[in-house]
């Protein structure tokens, strides 16, 4: 591809197709999420339609002159932009209303900029074609600017995604303490408070996966792991998936249509389900360092059984009964049952019947 003026009608085509191929293949290789409320079908479709809407418009203006690389990208930045915006204004609105807040200033001054230059005298038909320049050089303009601030945000996502490796990771510190059972400080008491359904309905994503955060660390005392969990959330493609357990990075993964919909009981049950796995896993190591003669204790028999689950673990997907019947799943869900209760008694509000929500 080469940024020149004019090329032919088939190389045009081409590199219209090129970037359209190029810019797709990334997208839905790293950013691309189901939009709130849509199937995977459905935004699928939603995504092909921006594209081919913008890069018709794009095509259209640009087929008598200005066949300029950039503007052809600029076309493609446009289209992903707004799918970007529809797709994560859910997740990070004040994210991605600033940027589009800067990006409007910015248009803006580029037009004032433009319309304030003073136009010489001249005839009246020479005054009215540097007019019709100017409108145009604002249009141009704004299109390059709103490109810009578009293709600036969807490399903000892309940057978190890379470096963080989820959609949305929590404010709140993991920590790695050890303290009296159940001994919580005035400000996780606070946060717990808005576990209420009436707070809790209205808080961000990010303001959900922090108070989740902060129940995971009281896990992590509660249980005396030794290790901290962290806590994220990232688009999960399979619909009954609530969470689950990475025990090499001792992360929390929460689904983010889960975070998004799903009550406050639902999904501190959930954290507490999977903090449970971390605490099994922990058996499981005492039970392979314990000598041979004293694998037999009662104490370890949980853990004996959790190493031949482990080893050859069934997830819901393969096997729902298998995966359902296995004890590291039983006991994790008898364990986050009472934990709800638990907090529920802290805030004075019943968080184990909410929606009709049940077990993760």
């Amino acid at each position: 591809m080469y940024d020149y003026d004019e090329t032919t009608d088939g190389c045009f085509l081409v590199e219209y197709g090129l970037s359209i191929v190029v810019w797709m293949i990334w997208y839905r290789m790293l950013l691309f999420r189901s939009l709130d409320g849509r199937t995977l079908a459905e935004s699928r479709f939603i995504l092909w339609g921006l594209v081919v809407a913008c890069s018709g418009w794009g095509i259209c203006c640009q087929w008598e002159s200005r066949r300029r690389i950039r503007d052809i990208l600029a076309t493609q930045a446009i289209a992903f932009g707004v799918y970007t915006i529809l797709a994560y204004m859910p997740l990070r609105p004040v994210l991605v209303q600033g940027v589009l807040a800067v990006t409007a200033v910015l248009a803006l001054l580029y037009v004032v900029l433009i319309q304030s230059q003073p136009i010489r005298r001249g005839s009246p038909a020479r005054v009215r074609r540097v007019q019709q320049f100017r409108r145009d050089q604002s249009l141009t303009a704004v299109f390059r600017t709103m490109a810009m601030g578009l293709a600036a945000l969807q490399g903000m996502f892309l940057l978190a995604v890379v470096l963080r490796g989820t959609v949305l990771t929590a404010r709140v510190t993991a920590t790695n303490e050890y303290r009296a059972e159940d001994t919580l400080s005035d400000d996780e008491l606070r946060t717990l408070e808005l576990l209420t359904p009436e707070t809790w309905d209205t808080l961000t994503a990010q303001e959900r996966l922090d108070v989740l955060q902060t129940v995971a660390n009281i896990e992590q005392a509660s249980l005396g792991l030794p290790h901290e969990l962290n806590v994220a959330a990232e688009d999960v493609e399979e619909d009954s998936l609530c969470a689950y357990y990475q025990d090499d990075t001792h992360q929390i993964t929460v689904s983010v249509d889960k975070l998004l919909h799903r009550s406050s009981g639902f999904l501190v049950e959930a954290t507490c389900h999977e903090a449970y796995h971390g605490y099994q896993h922990r058996l499981t190591e005492l039970y392979a360092a314990a000598p041979e003669e004293s694998r037999g204790l009662q104490i370890l028999q949980p853990a004996e059984r959790y190493t031949e689950e482990f080893g050859n673990y069934t997830d819901g997907e393969e096997d729902f009964d298998t995966y359902y019947s296995q004890a590291c799943e039983r006991d994790a869900r008898s364990y986050s049952q009472a934990r709800v209760a638990y907090y529920g008694i802290l805030i004075g509000e019943d968080l184990s019947q909410q929606e009709g929500d049940t077990t993760p």
